[in-house]
């Protein structure tokens, strides 16, 4: 074991401050509609799993149950993302035919930049300014294709136009790429866009990740190769691990310089200490992954940061639920723990694959959103499934153990904050790994007692949306985390950071407790506005 002294300089793992603050996130995911429902599921033990719906396609006439059928698929279960078709065209300004030709998961992207810069509190016209970046991943296999063939069939359906869509609609003019390496490509997307940032050729990044099915096609194909499960559940590390399941999904964060964003005063949800990428050569197959590669790539991310793995104490696995990949994923990551760790059983491994199935494209972003959400709440939820560790991975000598119930996400010690690894393994080689840590957002609450008055100001584009905004307040007045914002926080926030829009509601208030009494008191009726520039 080294000395103590050493351990937070190793010689492997010097810093090249990478430090990247997200300050926004959006996502939706399998039976959530955003980023607290998601939270409310993963610290639930909620199986996010369901039966494919003949929505998707014709389950029986494409299922069976023998493995060797080529024609078809002996897995019928899926994380599903509802309401994949809602989509409101006018807000977007496009047409309703244009909109109709589009892939969904163009749409949906949209949706969640949108939702990603209001979560910022950042101004769309500040952004604009900026050096923005767009970076989506995705696996472009078994893509949208419209039934028509006309002038917009091609900008609806181009996998590249995914990114391409989100900087015409905003108007950003930076970088805009659409990156595919299978089950990593939005973690490629993040570091590219890390790199970017680094050296200093753009300010700011939507980074994105977003994956939907449209046919049984990779689901047969998979099924041909023996990477879904036949028991339709994500077994994790558990000694019955078939496969795993496949979910829909979509999600974006917005990324900046740490040192920017804590002089432009944003909001830091987490701060990204290290991200690295590479390839695992050639091997037993292109498919098969391998240690050496996985630990490399580990490593590679702790070179980006001033402390070693010892000061890590819970790892967000890629946890496929293979037989083969779980123990080389393991391994990768005892070896590049053993030289460092002191006690055993500190560290916390879990996987979101087994709540919501593998997002594919979209997975390595919901890996990272879900630790967001531990850091915001200081819980590891449960692994799913996992009954019987395999007996392969050698859990007891090693500074490991599974996040097989909830718990409380506790400290190493005072002087060091909560920091996670996160790992996303592409099947054709392409790996990835992130490290995490908590950000402290010093909190000082203006006085309630006192005489200012402040503007509380919604605004939206049609008296439908502004009702839906006035019922959502509605809701989060009751919530803990409107406690701990202050007035001025949400005064700024929705004049500064918002973009208004012809449909308004208006009023003055001195402290928080009047903003819940009057929103709770209003009866909106749609006939009361007379013009759309009310204001109440």
């Amino acid at each position: 074991m080294k000395d103590k002294k050493k351990i937070m300089a190793d010689e492997n793992f010097g810093s090249n401050g990478l430090d990247i603050a997200i300050v926004g996130y959006s996502c939706r995911f399998p039976k959530a509609k955003d980023a607290e429902e998601y939270w409310k599921n993963l610290i639930n033990g909620v199986d996010c799993v369901s039966e494919i719906s003949n929505d998707k396609w014709d389950v029986d006439e494409f299922y069976s149950k023998d493995v060797n059928d080529s024609e078809k698929t002996y897995c019928r279960s899926m994380g599903i993302l509802e309401d994949i078709d809602k989509f409101d065209p006018r807000f977007f300004n496009i047409s309703p035919k244009e909109a109709t030709e589009m892939d969904p998961s163009q749409r949906i992207l949209m949706q969640e930049a949108w939702k990603c810069i209001e979560n910022s509190g950042i101004p769309l016209e500040n952004i604009q300014k900026s050096r923005t970046g767009v970076y989506i991943g995705a696996v472009s296999i078994d893509g949208y294709h419209s039934n028509k063939i006309d002038s917009q069939t091609g900008t609806g359906s181009y996998y590249f136009l995914l990114a391409n869509r989100i900087s015409y609609f905003l108007n950003l003019s930076s970088e805009s790429q659409t990156l595919d390496t299978g089950c990593s490509s939005s973690f490629y997307a993040l570091n590219c866009a890390c790199r970017a940032i680094k050296e200093k050729s753009i300010d700011c990044a939507l980074v994105g990740g977003v994956n939907l099915h449209f046919s049984p096609y990779k689901y047969i194909l998979w099924s041909k190769s023996r990477m879904l499960s036949p028991t339709g559940k994500c077994h994790s590390f558990d000694k019955n691990a078939d496969g795993y399941i496949s979910g829909e999904g979509c999600a974006v964060i917005m990324l900046k310089a740490l040192s920017k964003a804590i002089e432009d005063n944003d909001i830091i949800y987490a701060v990204i200490k290290g991200c690295a990428t590479n390839h695992g050569g050639k091997g037993v197959s292109m498919t098969a992954p391998n240690v050496p590669a996985q630990k490399a790539v580990i490593e590679a991310a702790y070179s980006q940061t001033n402390f070693t793995p010892e000061t890590v104490n819970y790892i967000e696995a890629h946890g496929t639920g293979t037989s083969l990949g779980d123990p080389i994923e393991f391994e990768a990551l005892k070896q590049t723990f053993e030289k460092y760790y002191s006690k055993k059983k500190y560290c916390k491994i879990g996987s979101v694959k087994t709540n919501i199935g593998h997002l594919e494209g979209c997975s390595s972003l919901a890996s990272l959103i879900k630790v967001i959400m531990m850091m915001k709440y200081k819980m590891i939820p449960k692994t799913l499934n996992l009954i019987e560790v395999n007996p392969i991975i050698d859990i007891k000598n090693s500074p490991f153990e599974f996040a097989s119930e909830p718990s409380e996400w506790c400290k190493i010690n005072d002087e060091i904050p909560r920091r996670a690894g996160i790992s996303s393994f592409g099947f054709g080689g392409a790996n990835a790994h992130v490290i995490l840590e908590e950000y402290n957002n010093d909190f000082v609450e203006i006085d309630e007692e006192s005489d200012d008055e402040y503007l509380f100001l919604l605004s939206a584009k049609s008296s439908k949306s502004l009702n839906k905004m006035i019922e959502a307040w509605k809701n989060f007045v009751k919530k803990e985390d409107f406690d701990k914002v202050s007035i001025n926080e949400i005064h700024n926030c929705l004049l500064a950071g918002r973009e208004h829009f012809s449909y308004r509601l208006g009023f003055c208030v001195n402290k928080k407790d009047d903003i819940r009494e009057k929103i709770n008191n209003i009866v909106f009726n749609h006939s009361d506005l007379k013009e759309k520039n009310t204001l109440f």
